[in-house]
Parts: C-alpha cells; sequence; structure tokens
C-alpha cells in the first residue's frame, strides 16, 4: 500500500502494486500503528527500504490484512485503542509463522521486552529512536527472511535432484 503524503492528514491507502507471486511477500510489511504521524514515518521507511507497507490502524484491521496475504515482516506497536500489541504478536505467529516482528512501544519495561521476545518477537524497540537505527533493524530482518527463503528453494532444489538421481540409478 502507498501511503499519504501528509502525516497530519487522513491516512489514504493504495496499492502499490499487486501480489503477484510468491516472492512479493518477501517484500510486505505490516504496520500496526494507531498514531498518525508514527504509521506515515514507518511507511516512508519501509518504502524507502524497497519493501511494501500495509497499514493497518487497529488490531481488527491488522487480521483483516493478514488474512489477505503473507507478510515479511510486522512492525507492531505495543498499546492500541483496541488491544494490546503483544497479544496480536501471539496471534500472528499462529497465523503466520516466520513473520518477523518487531515490536515497538513509548512505554516499555524490561518485563514486557522480555515477554515480546519470550512469544517470538524478532525485536524490540523503544520510542523514540533513531530512523537510521529503526532503518536497519527493519532492513536485517527482511534480509533474514529473504536468506531463509533462499535456504528453503535450495533445499527443495537438492531434495529434488536427490529424487531425480534415484529414479536414473532405478532406471539403470
Amino acid at each position: 500500500m502507498g501511503y499519504a503524503d501528509d502525516p497530519s492528514g487522513p491516512l489514504v491507502e493504495r496499492p502499490v502494486r499487486p501480489a503477484v507471486s510468491a516472492d512479493d511477500e518477501l517484500d510486505a510489511v505490516l504496520i500496526l500503528e494507531d498514531e498518525d504521524a508514527a504509521s506515515f514515518v514507518f511507511r516512508r521507511v519501509v518504502s524507502d527500504l524497497g519493501a511494501v507497507p500495509y497499514a493497518a490502524r487497529t488490531i481488527a484491521e491488522a487480521r483483516e490484512l493478514a488474512g489477505q496475504r503473507r507478510f515479511a515482516c510486522a512492525l507492531i506497536d505495543k498499546n492500541l485503542p483496541d488491544g494490546n500489541g503483544i497479544r496480536f504478536l501471539e496471534w500472528l505467529n499462529a497465523a503466520q509463522p516466520g513473520c518477523a516482528a518487531i515490536l515497538i512501544t513509548a512505554y516499555g519495561s524490561v518485563e514486557s521486552a522480555i515477554e515480546a521476545l519470550r512469544l517470538g518477537a524478532a525485536d524490540f524497540l523503544l520510542k523514540p529512536f533513531e530512523l537510521e537505527t529503526f532503518s536497519h533493524r527493519i532492513k536485517m530482518q527482511l534480509e533474514r527472511q529473504r536468506l531463509l527463503a533462499e535456504r528453503e528453494q535450495i533445499q527443495a532444489r537438492l531434495v529434488e535432484n536427490d529424487r531425480l538421481a534415484a529414479l536414473g540409478t532405478l532406471a539403470t
């Protein structure tokens, strides 16, 4: 989804490009953030990394988006108007195993960071943070997802090659 050029105005979501193949899920980032200005910045950072941001303001909207496509990464605000981001993280891990979730909060504690990481968050960031740090953390997770997908493809090819080699041995 694209983003509106005015961070103070209403969020205007528009498709940047249609989902064409399974490779597109490696570039899809779910952003669950209820504050318009923060969501705008997050979407800009994700877009600048060459990924496609999909923004949701509520857990209900995020669940709907997650039901429509797979995400490589999710940026999840901890405190939301309709629930707790950590509870959404639990749901997302069950709905989309392997999605790299980064939990973000302005009201963090060591306990909440430990809980988020224990429940499968790939990272935990406290607001405010430097945009360079934020961008780097997202980039690391997207690269990790790409490497995992590449590893799976190589493993599948090796299995197929072994299967074909076994068939060749049987035929002789």
